[in-house]
This record gives structure tokens, C-alpha cells and sequence, in this order.
């Protein structure tokens, strides 16, 4: 089956969040967010860790649900079961690795694809084009033993299996080669520029966020700056990314006690609201459960055949 194609309207193709607040009990994670994202782009989205990166994140792909505030994707909210997102139109990694160590690359790649409804026919040719890019000897290794730096690329091969609208990679470089990073950035940047697919990833390595069509620059739940790689440094009269960026954290740091005091207006004015947003029909429910439930019975039938003895531990 092929994938449902989703009409968006032409003048909401992007991904826009207006003032986005997020607490966890006493703790603003996210303040005020703000970001645009235009379809089709690279974002590159920056920040040390427990700036609220992840958290931001969750709240895209419907995991967690925010406070207050605006976030759209392509003109819909999150968990509009229209766009499928969550659903077949996203793909995710992580950053920790969830894959199944005793089933093999060819196998986990499956899989998923299964997971996503593509024929068997679709899902190898796909295999095939990974695992030449990702540089993997035999397709048939098993999981467990593969490296971490391995793992990660089945990882990421597994959120691109179906080709989603949106592609968000958390951390997928870390304990990557080099030049396989290069790899996978000129990939990225294919995907993005022929299939307009819109990818949003966060990374530690600061530098080679340049081939970034787009980056935001945040800090303590906030975005101090957004741009264009060249731009963010032309404005802030940097040489590098990084130095734009200690720039900006260095003049946050000045307006701190000022900024603290809006925070706590904002939370007067715009009280919390835990409103679900999932409003999906029960007969879509069932349906997605019901394939998801059938293909975890061929992953279990799978391993239950590999290793006969589990029949009997049950």
C-alpha cells in the first residue's frame, strides 16, 4: 500500500510556534518559544543540553502536550489525525537507540516498514538504497552485534524507511566518522532539496550545522537568534557559529533579571492548560492499533522460530 499522500494548503506550509511554554512542576523548560520553519528546509535547532531541546521536540510529534501558547504544523495542530503527525508522515529518531538486538539490519528495516504499511517490494529496494549510503557490509548482521556508531544508522535508517513530510533527528551524528557525517548531511540536504522533505535536527556539533538551510540558536528554552547560517553570523559579526552563539549567551546574561520579570508576568497572564489534543476518530484508532498489533504477531513469530526454546520458558 502506498502512502497516503496529504493535501496542505500552500499558504500554512510551515511550522510555526508563537510563545510556547512548558513547565515541569516548578521548572519553566520551555519560555516563550518562538520558531519558524519553513517546509522543505533544514532547521538546524542548537543548544547545550537541558536547554529543552527534546522537550520542544516531544511537544512537535504530539508526546508531550504544552501549556500555553500556538505551535502548527503545515496549518494543522498536533495529533490532527488529517496530516498523520503522529503517524505515517513523521519519523523520528531519538536519541537513545530502540531497536531489537536479536533481529538483523534487513530484519529491523522490515519491520518498520511493515509498521508503516509499504509493500515488501517498496521496503527492499529502500533496504538496498540505505545500505549502500550507510556504508553496511551484509544487510544481514544482527543488532546486537553492531557498534553504538552502527546502531545509530540503523536507527536512522529505520525513520527514513517511509519517507516521511517531516524528518526529526535528534543527535543522529554523535559517535559517527567524519566522513560518514558528511555523508549523511549530503543526504539530508538531497532529501530536503529534491522531495521537500522538512528536517529538523539538533546537534552538539555546532560547525556543521552550516549546511543547515535554517538555525535557532537556544538557550533556556528560548531561541536568542534565527537564521540562515551565513546570516547569524553577519548579523552578530562572527566568524563562526559559535562565536555568534557565546555572543548572544554573553548579552542574555546581562538582561537576565529583566527577563525574569516578564516570565513571571506571562505566567499571570496566560494560566496553564492541560487540554488533550488528540482528537482522532475511534474507527482510525482501531485500525492503526490493529495493523501496529499484526506486525508485533510476525515480529514475535519471527523470533519464536529463530529461537524454539522461548515456546517453552512462556
Amino acid at each position: 500500500m502506498s502512502k497516503k499522500q496529504v493535501q496542505t494548503d500552500p499558504l500554512n506550509e510551515e511550522i510555526i510556534v508563537r510563545n510556547l511554554w512548558l513547565a515541569k512542576g516548578s521548572i519553566d523548560i520551555l519560555r516563550g518559544l518562538d520558531m519558524t520553519i519553513p517546509r522543505g528546509c533544514i532547521y538546524g535547532l542548537l543548544g547545550p543540553s537541558g536547554c529543552g531541546k527534546t522537550s520542544f521536540l516531544r511537544c512537535l510529534v504530539g508526546y508531550n502536550s504544552y501549556d500555553t501558547g500556538t505551535l502548527s504544523i503545515f496549518g494543522t495542530k498536533p495529533g490532527d489525525h488529517t496530516l498523520e503527525i503522529p503517524g505515517r508522515n513523521i519519523g523520528y529518531m531519538p536519541q537513545e537507540i530502540g531497536l531489537y538486538e536479536e533481529m538483523t539490519i534487513n530484519e529491523v528495516l522490515t519491520y518498520f516498514g511493515r509498521l508503516f504499511q509499504l509493500s515488501l517490494s517498496v521496503i527492499q529496494t529502500r533496504i538496498k538504497t540505505m545500505i549502500e549510503y550507510l556504508d553496511f557490509n551484509n544487510a544481514d548482521q544482527y543488532v546486537r552485534s553492531l557498534s553504538g556508531g552502527q546502531k545509530r544508522r540503523v536507527s536512522f535508517a529505520a525513520c527514513l524507511i517511509h519517507k516521511p513530510m517531516l524528518l526529526i533527528l535528534d543527535e543522529p551524528t554523535a559517535g559517527v566518522d567524519p566522513l560518514l557525517r558528511k555523508k549523511i548531511w549530503s543526504h539530508l540536504v538531497s532529501l530536503s532539496v529534491n522531495e521537500k522533505i522538512t528536517i529538523i535536527i539538533t546537534t552538539h556539533y555546532i560547525e556543521e550545522s552550516r549546511q543547515a538551510t535554517r538555525i535557532g540558536l537556544m538557550r533556556k528554552g528560548r531561541i536568542l537568534s534565527e537564521d540562515s547560517p551565513e546570516g547569524i553570523m553577519e548579523t552578530h559579526h562572527a566568524s563562526t557559529i559559535e562565536d555568534a552563539f557565546l555572543f548572544l549567551c554573553s548579552r542574555r546574561r546581562s538582561t537576565r533579571a529583566s527577563l525574569e520579570t516578564l516570565n513571571s508576568s506571562k505566567e499571570k497572564k496566560y494560566p496553564r492548560s492541560n487540554t488533550s489534543r488528540f482528537q482522532k476518530s475511534c474507527l482510525i484508532k482501531m485500525y492503526e492499533w490493529f495493523w501496529v498489533f499484526f506486525v508485533l504477531i510476525q515480529k514475535n513469530l519471527l523470533m519464536d522460530l529463530r529461537y524454539p526454546i522461548t515456546l517453552f520458558l512462556q
